[in-house]
């Protein structure tokens, strides 16, 4: 069983915090077991950078956490998997978030969830 990702191509320049929202209304599932969010990201410094996936919900995942000895820069492609959403349904709105700890520039290459 594979579910059609909803799928967001973004070339957005930014600092400090950033979200995204997008809704879901067209999905099969009627309840979820776990979460994937595939993100590419290019940014000054990873340890500023703490990302979190938001349900329709309300429920709030954090995914990768502020690494405060991590200073590494560049860009990656990575996923993130979360089981916070267990049971909740998938249709609705919802929002991945960078909480940026000291304004670190940053660009969005693309990122979906699955």
């Amino acid at each position: 069983f594979k579910l059609n990702p909803k799928l967001l191509i973004l070339q957005v320049a930014t600092y400090g915090d950033t979200s995204h929202t997008w809704t879901i209304d067209n999905c099969n599932i009627d309840k979820l077991e776990h979460v994937i969010v595939r993100m590419g990201l290019d940014t000054s410094d990873w340890g500023n950078i703490a990302v979190y996936l938001t349900s329709a919900a309300g429920t709030r995942s954090r995914l990768m956490r502020h690494r405060p000895y991590d200073h590494t820069s560049g860009g990656f492609y990575t996923e993130y998997m979360s089981v916070h959403f267990w049971d909740e349904q998938s249709k609705g709105s919802w929002s991945v978030t960078l909480d940026d700890s000291s304004f670190t520039s940053k660009l969005y290459r693309k990122y979906h969830c699955i």
